[in-house]
């Protein structure tokens, strides 16, 4: 409640962030902040089965951050951004992100581009976006989906970032 009260940044809200959020009834948040739910936290936000989120990823998205007050990333196969009645889909990443430790790399992503001045919608979208071509990547250039670890990720994002910097399209 006081981060809440006295920053006025952007704050990425993530694993059990998110369910103090829910336990506490901290809801709305700032515009600024971001959740970062698979569709399971995205049940609890929501009090609703995770099903029911996956059946409809938009329609859930847009409620929960109309519900927070503030932008939700909803992680999974083409991540949905959702804010102030608009939605995007994120069109990279595959089932290698699908493994513990990965979206804790994403907020970390999400984190660094916020802490360097990039607006939430914009940060969330870029780092979500690079999060995916990571794994697509990882995939293209013939490893098992199944092998792409977290510290994989932050291995090889200095050189993937060096490529898209340089215009390369895969």
């Amino acid at each position: 409640t006081k981060l809440k009260e006295s920053f006025s940044g952007p704050v990425v809200v993530d694993a059990d962030a998110l369910t103090t959020c829910v336990q506490y009834g901290l809801f709305p948040l700032p515009k600024s902040w971001i959740l970062t739910p698979h569709s399971g936290e995205m049940g609890r936000i929501l009090k609703i089965e995770a099903r029911v989120v996956e059946a409809d990823r938009f329609k859930a998205a847009l409620q929960a951050s109309e519900m927070a007050g503030c932008h939700v990333l909803l992680k999974g196969y083409r991540s949905i951004i959702a804010f102030d009645g608009r939605s995007m889909v994120i069109n990279s990443g595959n089932s290698a992100l699908a493994k513990a430790g990965t979206g804790d790399v994403l907020a970390g992503m999400i984190g660094a581009l916020l802490a360097q001045g990039m607006e939430t919608t914009q940060g969330a979208a870029t780092a979500a976006y690079i999060h995916g071509r990571m794994a697509d990547e990882w995939v293209r250039l013939g490893y098992d989906k199944r092998s792409l670890s977290a510290s994989d990720i932050r291995a090889q994002l200095p050189q993937l970032l060096s490529r898209i910097a340089g215009g390369a399209i895969f």
